[in-house]
């Protein structure tokens, strides 16, 4: 007979008490005893079919919210692959790029092409329309002009291929690919973009105003001197506000690796709602071509 009442049973086999109130000091089975009270099973014999019916109990319950669920995993991977890969939000930190974006500015980026190869089509049309016009002026002793903005449309498809065979002598093809490659769109420069800072580790994101799109020579100050080189595969980006930004001019060229998207619209504040980052391409004189390979001299290079 036991001194300690109380003590919980240790048995394996057999429990001398399994009822507080009881006093018989008769053993009793332990499996009468897990009969009259399942707590005490949690520490002597495992009841797999109970178990396996409060699990089933459960999962009836849950059940009906499995489709729920279903859709919350979709949309959320869905939400993921678009924000990687077409459109997302930032939000702007600093004054570097006064007055064009301000402090607490969100932003809708576009980090991609979605149909790159209709891009390239337009501007070989273009090109094809503008010369074809200057082939047949030509022929009858006219005058082939443009307006500015048809100007301005030419010199940018211009560019847009030019860019294109520059990323091509590097290796990188997205831009004729027929399957969608989520990469940087192409940009121009005078163009705002999102770029990861190479200053910063973990990932930091950085938005600049592209002042060259490679293979240029570039001034960054006024001195004559001072005379930078822009790779191929590179860009030099510069914020609007030159006093508080840190860009190209302190850690040099960018590698267009490090390209995030493009700057499209503001989204918020209300007031300033809509608003697009306005093209504004750098002062003549600054920015000029490596090597002349266009004989057109109508063609604006920057």
């Amino acid at each position: 007979m036991l001194k300690d009442q109380n003590k919980r049973p240790r048995g394996r086999h057999f429990a001398t008490y399994c009822d507080p109130s009881c006093h018989s000091r008769r053993p009793i089975a332990t499996s009468a005893c897990l009969a009259a009270h399942p707590v005490l099973a949690r520490g002597h014999v495992t009841n797999i079919s109970a178990m396996t019916s409060s699990i089933f109990n459960r999962l009836r319950h849950i059940r009906p919210s499995l489709p729920v669920a279903g859709g919350a995993v979709l949309t959320l991977t869905t939400t993921i692959w678009v924000t990687d890969s077409f459109y997302s939000l930032h939000r702007v930190k600093g004054e570097s790029m006064d007055p064009a974006l301000m402090d607490g500015d969100v932003i809708l980026v576009r980090r991609s092409d979605i149909i790159p190869w209709r891009s390239k089509q337009q501007d070989e049309a273009t090109i094809r329309e503008t010369t074809r016009s200057r082939s047949s002026a030509d022929e009858n002793n006219e005058n082939s002009t443009f307006n500015s903005a048809t100007t301005t449309v030419i010199n940018d498809a211009k560019e847009r291929q030019r860019i294109r065979q520059i990323d091509a002598s590097w290796g990188c093809h997205h831009q004729e690919s027929l399957i969608f490659t989520p990469s940087a769109p192409l940009m121009l420069a005078g163009d705002v973009a999102i770029f990861a800072s190479p200053n910063y580790y973990p990932v930091r994101y950085a938005v600049k105003r592209i002042v060259s799109t490679g293979q240029h020579r570039i001034r960054p100050t006024d001195a004559l001197h001072n005379v930078e080189t822009v790779p191929a595969d590179c860009v030099w980006g510069e914020g609007d506000n030159k006093d508080k930004s840190e860009d190209s001019r302190d850690y040099g060229p960018l590698s267009k690796r490090l390209l995030v998207g493009k700057v499209e619209r503001i989204l918020w504040p209300p007031s300033r709602w809509g608003r697009t980052a306005e093209r504004k391409k750098p002062p003549p004189g600054r920015v000029w071509p490596m090597n002349f390979i266009d004989d057109d001299d109508d063609y604006d290079w920057i």
